[in-house]
């Protein structure tokens, strides 16, 4: 009787299917960072905005992502990566809709800003995720590589969706990312 070994984690196919989900949201995270710059003079015009308060609104994400990019770890720790990684989506999509939703300049701010925190804990942890998913080795730089591959392309596409989605309406650059967020769950890494 011929046994034959069980296949390594990355020839498994769960491991490609966690790392769909989580470079589908590094995209959704690319996204949001270069949607705005061509969106800020409709929103800042519709909204009757000062110029320093389409800055806010601008440098909010990268204040919140900032602010809690090294708590991230801690979280991670006390409560793991997954539950934090979940958390983290449902709180992003909810802000993406509250930001669509009000014309109020701090609530718009807000809005940025909690985007910008839960993106310090995605962006990093699926990172984490991945080496701890894929062996070490060319599958690991072979997921590493997907991964990075969609945050560059989510970030060059936002500036052409932004301009599309604010021909119809500015609301939708802020909208789109809540519906577009991964609705699985990642799979626990092997």
């Amino acid at each position: 009787m011929t046994t034959s070994a069980a296949p390594g984690p990355a020839a498994a196919p769960r491991p490609w299917a966690l790392l769909a989900v989580l470079a589908g949201n590094m995209l959704i995270d690319a996204l949001e960072v270069s949607t705005l710059l061509i969106a800020a003079p409709a929103i800042g015009t519709d909204s009757h905005l000062a110029p320093a308060g389409i800055q806010w609104m601008l440098s909010g994400f990268a204040l919140g992502f900032a602010g809690l990019l090294l708590l991230g770890p801690q979280l991670a720790d006390r409560f793991g990566r997954r539950p934090v990684y979940l958390a983290a989506l449902a709180v992003f999509a909810a802000a993406s809709l509250a930001a669509a939703a009000t014309n109020d300049p701090a609530l718009l701010a807000a809005t940025r800003f909690v985007k910008g925190c839960c993106a310090a804990l995605t962006a990093p942890m699926g990172l984490a995720i991945i080496t701890s998913a894929f062996r070490d080795g060319a599958p690991r730089r072979r997921a590493v590589s997907v991964y990075v591959l969609f945050g560059a392309v989510g970030f060059t596409t936002g500036l052409l969706l932004s301009g599309l989605l604010t021909e119809a309406h500015w609301r939708l650059t802020l909208a789109f990312p809540a519906p577009s967020s991964p609705r699985c769950s990642p799979p626990a890494p092997a």
